[in-house]
């Protein structure tokens, strides 16, 4: 079974584990942080899921416009049967192209439109984000699609020399041989703007030394990802 659906509602968390999320009480801050962590993306209102299986409360979904290496076909994870409506078309939707040419240097000013934006784990909607879900929103809203998270993200990108970075870049930071874990846009080198982490928001800041000792790569999104 596989049916194209649509979001109904202005944002739904899609999960790794749907019974977490139907936790409404917590013993202590370990169960809030296992089930902040089971958030794997988001889906939006109108953006296409296709539905590959579902029960009373929950249906399993993957979202093709956040291409993933976990599946082919877009994100995986599990949303609300409440959260989606059968689409009566049933021809999958493209994101809307804005009138503005793709640039790094737009891509940055998009990004920009979310400073101040609370961090939240699995975050990819204006309301709140993360590290990849910030790159990810922004290049969506100029209808460029690229992948939703950070070492997915830096293997669609042209690679650049430390150094020869511009506005609208990406940094990728990583430990030793793992993929990247973090990603933040480029402002100019050594300055960028990103998601930090949890109980953060949104800014604009310069490397400190523990991002130094964590960036890996550099890579330029091109508009034809």
């Amino acid at each position: 079974m596989t049916a194209l659906h649509l979001v109904r509602t202005d944002v739904a968390d899609v999960w790794t584990r749907p019974q977490q999320a139907d936790l409404d009480e917590y013993a202590d801050q370990a169960d809030l942080d296992e089930q902040d962590s089971a958030r794997a993306t988001q889906v939006v209102r109108a953006e296409p899921v296709l539905m590959t299986g579902r029960d009373a409360r929950w249906a399993h979904v993957v979202a093709p416009w956040q291409p993933s290496s976990l599946d082919p076909r877009g994100y995986p994870g599990w949303v609300r049967v409440a959260d989606v409506a059968p689409d009566p078309v049933l021809v999958l939707p493209q994101p809307p192209r804005p009138a503005i040419p793709w640039s790094g240097e737009a891509l940055l000013e998009e990004a920009r439109a979310h400073l101040g934006t609370a961090y939240v784990w699995g975050g990819t909607s204006p309301g709140a984000l993360d590290c990849s879900g910030l790159v990810h929103l922004a290049a969506r809203s100029l209808g460029v699609v690229v992948p939703r998270d950070a070492h997915d993200q830096q293997a669609v990108t042209t690679p650049v020399g430390l150094g020869a970075e511009t506005a609208g870049d990406l940094y990728f930071f990583a430990r030793a041989d793992e993929p990247a874990h973090h990603v933040g846009l480029v402002v100019r080198p050594g300055v960028m703007l990103h998601a930090p982490q949890r109980g953060a928001v949104v800014v604009e800041e310069g490397l400190d030394d523990d991002r130094r000792a964590t960036l890996t790569a550099v890579g330029r999104l091109e508009a034809a990802v």
